[in-house]
């Protein structure tokens, strides 16, 4: 009896942790994708200004 609340106690810890963790990977993937998305606008104007400083300098 006593091993089998245990046993139900573990298998509710894992689907809280897994459920939590899954949220967490869900929210960091959204942060990863919006920076991402952020980033590309910055080196896609900062190339397009700064593209003869590049060239010149030779540094990509």
């Amino acid at each position: 009896m006593i091993f089998k609340s245990c046993y139900l106690i573990v298998e509710l810890l894992i689907r809280f942790m897994l459920h939590r963790f899954s949220i967490l990977c869900s929210a960091i993937c959204l942060i990863i994708w919006n920076f991402s998305k952020n980033l590309g606008d910055i080196v896609i104007m900062g190339t397009s200004e700064n593209l003869g400083d590049f060239s010149t300098s030779g540094t990509f």
